[in-house]
């Protein structure tokens, strides 16, 4: 293995320890009363007091759905077309569910994430190990806008392989 291929899957390695062992990340979370009461109270404030006074309805809704999620998964490398369907039955619930002081919906997709980079980091290794040809015209879309979401895990192990190839290149 050159030193390279070692320095990266080393430091790669290390992140994925890091953010997958550190005791509070891999603890389900345990929501109290006074998170809900927190939801309702930053709702509350946006509606009354941010600038543009925004109505906390199903389009703001729609809005908080897709950030939340391209918060957690920007490059669309962890979540499946099936986890976004999921989230997606909620999009025109989340206004009221927030006003309610239900947040059960952030714990969801987090943990869900949580589940989806366990499942990734299993195969990051190998596919940093493996044998790359450097002589096969690829191409990677590093724009993730312009990719729909993985609707297999060998969809997304293959973004996962491009990707660590091009890092590889870099």
């Amino acid at each position: 293995m050159t030193t390279l291929k070692r320095a990266k899957r080393t430091v790669m390695a290390l992140a994925a320890m890091t953010f997958c062992s550190g005791s509070s990340f891999a603890e389900k979370i345990e929501l109290t009363a006074e998170d809900g009461k927190t939801a309702q109270m930053v709702a509350s404030m946006v509606a009354s007091r941010h600038i543009n006074h925004p109505q906390i309805d199903d389009a703001l809704s729609e809005k908080l759905l897709k950030r939340y999620i391209e918060v957690w998964d920007p490059q669309k490398l962890y979540f499946l077309q099936s986890d976004i369907d999921e989230f997606s039955t909620e999009k025109t619930s989340l206004d009221d569910k927030i006003l309610k002081g239900d947040v059960q919906f952030a714990v969801k997709v987090f943990e869900r994430f949580k589940l989806r980079m366990g499942e990734r980091s299993e195969k990051i290794g190998a596919l940093i190990d493996a044998d790359h040809d450097f002589s096969v015209d690829e191409e990677i879309t590093r724009d993730a806008d312009e990719l729909p979401w993985a609707a297999t895990e060998e969809e997304l192990t293959e973004r996962w392989r491009k990707r660590i190839k091009f890092d590889l290149v870099m």
